[in-house]
């Protein structure tokens, strides 16, 4: 070891790996100076992005530079021409009792197009992916085939839809109108009290806390009404988010998830649909 330290500090330290792959940017053949101090300087600064990978290994995000440390190296990667994309997206269920209690971690390979530095990965929460995407200013590519949560709220907009799918279905006449909200999906969800007044120890809940009757139409899609949902409770308590309360969007009668149903077209819609087509049919064979 103090032989490769001797080695290393040879000529002001040149020949240290972290200084040979600073020196591969470097304007000045053999200097890696300049890079150093560019990089010391955009690192104190206060905006800068800071994230713990693991226990051995971190990234910067810098201005100008993206910065991976392990154990052993340092990789270095200038964002004017540097390239990011998606590779994978990795889901794990951190839990065995509830299946909604999952983990997604993405893998980001950095593509700097320097002559001689080569590639490297960047694996993160996928919640963090927003927050890094902000500060660098290269566009990250994600690939059509993956899918993952960006931020909290995908996240719990999977696991509301997952929750009103165990609901009761709720009959209701078929719409041709469009989500209030997005106006671009077809209403799929109906309101209606159908939850117990009890908390989760058994014990009854006050007026205020109960939830209460919606009178209203579908009119919204489980997308919209569970983001809805989502920016009505507190960033403090996400993991209890499930077991909140809001109101309707119109009416504002208060429900639960519990209270949320898909709705389907009753029989009578159904019937006078294919009528419709019957007749229509008919009509072009006349």
């Amino acid at each position: 070891m103090p032989a490769l330290i001797f080695n290393w500090h040879q000529q002001n330290w040149r020949r240290h790996p972290i200084s040979k792959a600073l020196t591969k940017y470097s304007i000045t053949p053999g200097s890696y100076s300049a890079v150093a101090s560019e990089i010391g300087t955009e690192f104190r600064r206060p905006e800068i992005y800071k994230k713990k990978l693991n226990s051995i290994s971190s990234v910067i995000a810098t201005q100008n530079w993206i910065i991976k440390t392990t154990m052993y190296n340092v990789h270095f990667a200038h964002q004017s021409n540097t390239s990011l994309s998606v590779a994978k997206a990795e889901t794990y269920n951190i839990s065995h009792q509830d299946q909604n209690d999952t983990l997604q971690m993405i893998s980001i390979i950095v593509r700097p197009m320097r002559q001689g530095v080569s590639d490297f990965h960047i694996r993160i929460n996928a919640l963090e992916f927003r927050n890094l995407e902000n500060r660098v200013r290269r566009p990250i590519a994600i690939p059509s085939n993956i899918q993952f949560h960006r931020n909290v709220i995908d996240r719990f907009v999977d696991v509301f839809k997952a929750q009103v799918a165990l609901n009761p279905i709720f009959p209701e006449d078929a719409t041709t109108e469009k989500c209030f909200a997005c106006m671009l999906n077809e209403p799929n969800t109906k309101i209606h009290k159908q939850c117990a007044d009890f908390d989760r120890n058994g014990a009854p809940l006050a007026d205020g806390a109960c939830c209460s009757n919606c009178y209203c139409r579908p009119m919204w899609c489980v997308e919209c009404l569970a983001r809805w949902f989502a920016a009505r409770q507190s960033d403090v308590d996400r993991e209890v988010w499930l077991e909140q309360k809001c109101t309707c969007p119109m009416c504002r009668a208060r429900f639960c998830v519990l209270d949320v149903s898909y709705i389907t077209p009753t029989v009578d819609a159904t019937n006078n649909t294919q009528s419709q087509g019957t007749g229509e049919d008919a009509d072009d064979t006349t």
